[in-house]
């Protein structure tokens, strides 16, 4: 049995029309600026992000991974000694694994507030600031 050569094209010709569709819908452009744009079901609304930030931070206490935790954190709060890795590791072998649950979270521009529980502990307030369209953990 042979292949003809008629398929090969037909196949190459396939893969050619997928791979330029593929490539037109990854670059969508917004009609406006021209900008590129992501898809409305990726965009995630900064109370959504704030959100995100504490799961991050409370999964890399309870994994004792410092260097991600300090990404987490404000500059102004990642100067302090005490949260250097060896500070960390000093409050997180004194302070042991958390729960953080979150009760509210309240956005006012590039800064916010999210009422959090530790363990089922009293909530506090603790503050994030954007930084580099970032949010970051910013309270001490």
């Amino acid at each position: 049995m042979s292949i003809r050569p008629s398929w090969f094209v037909a196949a190459g010709v396939t893969i050619a029309v997928i791979a330029v569709v593929g490539v037109l819908a990854v670059s969508a452009t917004s009609p406006v600026d021209g900008r590129a744009v992501a898809a409305p079901a990726l965009a995630m609304s900064d109370e959504e992000q704030v959100s995100d930030l504490v799961d991050r931070f409370e999964s890399a206490w309870n994994a004792e991974d410092f260097a991600e935790l300090r990404t987490l954190l404000c500059e102004e709060v990642r100067s302090q000694e005490m949260f250097s890795v060896a500070g960390l590791t000093e409050l997180r072998a004194d302070a042991g694994r958390w729960v953080l649950t979150i009760n509210s979270v309240d956005v006012r521009g590039d800064e916010a507030t999210a009422e959090i529980e530790e363990s089922g502990e009293g909530a506090q307030d603790i503050g994030f600031a954007r930084e580099d369209g970032e949010w970051r953990w910013c309270e001490a």
